[in-house]
């Protein structure tokens, strides 16, 4: 069964994903932090006019075989993990927001709805550029960052939208490939056109667009995060995936034969290969195998809750990591019967609870919110596809 929510939704599970941000001109910045962040130097930085093009030097990191993790470690997520990671549910200071049906089954549509605690969502002003083409990453109370998809002939803009209102953040519009990410100071975008990939750089204005680097005869780039100084892509060259790492300091790229991009957590890089969650270590680039059949992922504390990989035989199922081994903490299909098959969309840790998004068929959505030990305290919304 196809995660179908994955698609509508993409911006509230980042991730990590990815769910990934943009964003949209506006005369303030996103969040408060990302204006006291923003240092004196970063102030000054000049707009790089040359193309900077780089070449990258490779380095191996493929095993036949990668070790067992033996203790995760974990810390606290960064505040950039916390704005990209997808996101079932956002919160605001008078209620939370997610995207509800509007229509009927054969009209049905994604609307991004605001909830003040009643349990009665009610649709967002002018929501219908919230749909489908507009991926949404974070909020800070009812502004909304992310990417705006444009339709034949297929663009991208970097978007903004609060009170009804939307703005683009971009200076023009990008089309094939289009990848972004957001800081606490910069959103980071990368373009793909005529076998070339930049990567770019501007504050929450729009403005100060700053050209990074930029990858000659390169194929698309499908995915990225920033992390301190460092870019780290996903890379297809000659239909084999690799890892890039660019250091913005020193203008280094290396390109990995082996890895993932995903989540940063405890100095290692959590990620998912082949519907197996691995890690690779910040510092030296080795992999070590975590846990297999995962489809996504989600930290809380000192462990990981999981969800399994696309139709497998514990669909539906709510898993956390105990000493290396998946200890059952919830299961859809024994939450509403083995009628219909369930799956679980989404794993969103926050505020000390879990929320969960869950599928079954085409057209229906349950949001549930459990706490960390998987046992349930209400139902968020549901839609039963009617």
């Amino acid at each position: 069964m196809k995660k179908f929510l994955l698609i509508l939704c993409s911006a509230f599970l980042l991730t990590g994903c990815i769910a990934k941000t943009p964003e949209n001109s506006v005369s303030e910045v996103a969040t408060e932090e990302m204006t006291e962040t923003v240092t004196e130097a970063e102030e000054k930085t000049e707009i790089s006019t040359e193309n900077n093009s780089v070449k990258p030097t490779y380095i191996s990191n493929k095993q036949k075989e990668y070790p067992n993790v033996m203790e995760l470690n974990l810390a606290t997520p960064n505040k950039n993990d916390q704005i990209n990671k997808r996101k079932t549910i956002f919160f605001s200071d008078n209620g939370y927001f997610y995207y509800t049906y509007v229509g009927g089954r054969d009209s049905a549509n994604y609307a991004l709805s605001f909830d003040s605690g009643d349990g009665k969502p009610v649709p967002l002003e002018n929501c219908e550029e919230l749909h489908e083409d507009f991926e949404c990453c974070f909020n800070k109370e009812t502004a909304f960052y992310g990417v705006k998809h444009i339709f034949n002939p297929s663009q991208y803009e970097i978007y903004k939208y609060e009170n009804g209102v939307g703005k683009s953040l971009s200076d023009g519009l990008y089309n094939y490939w289009f990848t972004s990410y957001f800081t606490e100071k910069y959103i980071y975008y990368s373009t793909y056109e005529n076998k070339i990939s930049e990567f770019y750089r501007m504050d929450y204005n729009g403005e100060n667009k700053e050209l990074l680097f930029t990858l000659d005869e390169s194929f698309y780039i499908p995915d990225f995060l920033v992390n301190e100084d460092k870019i780290y892509f996903e890379w297809v060259e000659n239909d084999s995936h690799k890892i890039g790492v660019y250091n913005m300091k020193n203008h280094e790229l290396i390109i990995l034969y082996d890895g993932g991009t995903g989540r940063i957590n405890g100095g290692y890089m959590y990620y998912i290969s082949q519907s197996s969650l691995m890690r690779m270590s910040l510092e030296d680039y080795s992999i070590e195998f975590v846990c297999e059949d995962v489809y996504d992922f989600e930290f809380c504390g000192d462990t990981i809750f999981l969800d399994p990989s696309l139709d497998s035989k514990d669909s539906g199922t709510l898993f956390k990591l105990e000493k290396g081994e998946k200890q059952k903490i919830f299961d859809a299909n024994e939450f509403f019967g083995n009628e219909y098959y369930y799956d679980i969309d989404n794993i969103q840790y926050e505020n000390d609870r879990i929320f969960i998004q869950i599928s079954s068929g085409p057209y229906y959505s349950y949001i549930a919110e459990l706490d960390i030990n998987g046992n349930f305290i209400r139902k968020v919304y549901e839609h039963e596809g009617t």
